[in-house]
């Protein structure tokens, strides 16, 4: 059997890594303008682009940031946005997560703090499809309870326009940058 979702979800709890001023610096630039070379990063940050290529490619390397295409759902007429609120039975609710997970319109799930509390963000293009999925998919999941679920009027800054704090870069590894930006 492959990797289930909950192992997924453990295997993203890793300790975070340690960056410093000048991978801030390189985010920041690349959170302004994600098309931006390294050559361009290099001028912005004060270092050489060989420096730059490289901090980039371990930023990468680590999972600290990632380069992807993101879509508008209101552009392709995604406009109904709901996020529901489950609870598991055990072991049959776990055995349901791998359809829920690939559902068509699923873009977001997450477990909580209690072992069988899970959160989905769902986008639909018309409330038949809201229903159909509440009301009939859901439904006829075995071990799958649906607690709640609201629609979303208006998102004003979504997960993909999160950034760390200057202060998650260690203190300690905050540089003066010599004349060849090393």
């Amino acid at each position: 059997m492959g990797t289930t979702w909950r192992e997924l979800i453990e295997e993203s709890r890793k300790p975070p890594e340690v960056y410093d001023e000048v991978d801030y610096l390189i985010i920041r630039a690349l959170r302004e303008n994600p098309r931006l070379s390294a050559s361009a990063v290099s001028k912005i940050v004060g270092i050489n682009e060989r420096t730059a290529r490289r901090r980039i490619d371990a930023l990468v390397a680590s999972g600290a940031i990632r380069f992807a295409t993101i879509c508008t759902p209101d552009r392709f007429g995604y406009n109904n946005i709901i996020d529901v609120n489950l609870r598991l039975a055990s072991p049959e609710g776990e055995a349901s997560m791998d359809e829920i997970v690939n559902y068509p319109g699923v873009c977001y799930v997450s477990s909580g703090w209690e072992k069988n509390s899970v959160t989905l963000q769902c986008k639909f293009k018309s409330t038949d499809d809201v229903s159909f999925f509440i009301n009939t998919f859901l439904a006829e999941l075995e071990g799958v309870e649906v607690e709640s679920y609201y629609f979303q009027a208006r998102i004003y800054r979504d997960a993909d326009s999160w950034e760390p704090l200057r202060a998650d870069f260690a203190e300690s590894q905050r540089i003066s940058l010599g004349a060849d930006g090393e």
